[in-house]
């Protein structure tokens, strides 16, 4: 019983850590495509947001 706990503590952490590189490489895409949007100022930023806000 104690291994199988030890198991599963270890898939928590490397399913949390694994959540977080997800959501750290999502946010710097998300503010790569907000940077580029701001610098070119083009009408793509609605649909940028549209599709944050469906994920």
């Amino acid at each position: 019983m104690a291994d199988w706990n030890d198991t599963r503590a270890m898939i928590g952490r490397f399913w949390l850590v694994s959540e977080m590189i997800d959501f750290c490489f999502a946010a710097a895409v998300l503010a790569s495509d907000l940077s580029m949007d701001y610098r070119s100022s083009s009408s793509s930023a609605p649909s940028s947001k549209e599709g944050f806000m469906d994920m």
